[in-house]
């Protein structure tokens, strides 16, 4: 709600696409994840762009390049340590670079994304309270991901374990929910679980 509020505010003196970035806004953001270790963001990007980004995905989508979500064996070393579980994970994805036009040859919007949200985990790192983001050298591909219903889903689970080497490197995990129009009654939705509570958060 903060986030709406700071987000309105800046939108009156033309700085909505920039909010996020803006003193007060970052002291809000640093804050949630220093507390809850996490922040929910809505409109980060302007619908324009978010709408962009968009096609890119599903022009990726269409052309058949997303393929069944792995797991990784947290007990296994790197080879043979992924498998899959579709009633644990039901996605479709793909790992790609986006700053390449041969490997996405869709276009600029989701490279632009990735370029403001590297402008905000350095605001947030100048704030001093988030010393893990300090960590942060460069980022990995982008993970594009459809979910085609039929009760696809991910269950809870951690992107870092802290033991496989595929998976401590990761330091912060941003995702950008792109369906248009979403209702509860098209089903899915975030949950995000305190850390050892295993029970969801606020």
């Amino acid at each position: 709600r903060k986030c709406q509020q700071l987000r309105h505010r800046y939108a009156l003196v033309d700085r909505e696409e920039w909010w996020w970035v803006m003193d007060d806004s970052v002291d809000h953001i640093a804050g949630s994840l220093e507390k809850n270790h996490f922040v929910f963001m809505d409109n980060f990007l302007l619908e324009p762009q978010a709408m962009a980004v968009a096609n890119e995905v599903k022009q990726c989508h269409k052309e058949g390049r997303l393929r069944p979500g792995i797991l990784i064996n947290g007990k296994k070393k790197s080879d043979g340590a992924e498998y899959l579980q579709q009633a644990v994970r039901g996605d479709e994805c793909g790992w790609f670079d986006c700053t390449s036009d041969k490997d996405w040859p869709y276009g600029r919007a989701v490279d632009s994304h990735l370029t403001k949200l590297g402008t905000l985990v350095s605001e947030l790192a100048e704030t001093g309270r988030l010393p893990d983001l300090n960590r942060i050298t460069g980022r990995s591909l982008i993970m594009a991901t459809c979910y085609p219903g039929s009760g696809a889903r991910y269950v809870a689970h951690v992107d870092n374990d802290m033991k496989h080497p595929l998976a401590r490197q990761r330091v912060l995990t941003a995702i950008i929910y792109l369906t248009e129009d979403w209702t509860p009654a098209v089903g899915g939705e975030l949950a995000v679980f305190a850390p050892h509570s295993g029970k969801p958060g606020t």
